[in-house]
């Protein structure tokens, strides 16, 4: 947008953005493998209004699980 926020804020990706690219890092050869991610994410959502007929909460619990195998 055009207008300056009164709280810095940024986008996060997808949680496979990041894991893909650690992939190659994690993993040097088939003996690395299965690979098992368990991950727990917490987000906040700051909105500037109420949502109408809807309830909404501002924090929200992710908890994501990535494989890697043959």
């Amino acid at each position: 947008g055009e207008n300056n926020l009164d709280i810095p804020m940024f986008l996060r990706p997808t949680s496979e953005t990041a894991m893909y690219t650690m992939f190659p890092l994690w993993i040097r050869s088939h003996a690395d493998l299965p690979l098992k991610i368990y991950q727990m994410v917490n987000t906040f959502r700051y909105e500037t209004k109420q949502t109408r007929s809807f309830i909404r909460v501002r924090e929200i619990h992710f908890f994501e699980a990535h494989t890697a195998h043959k």
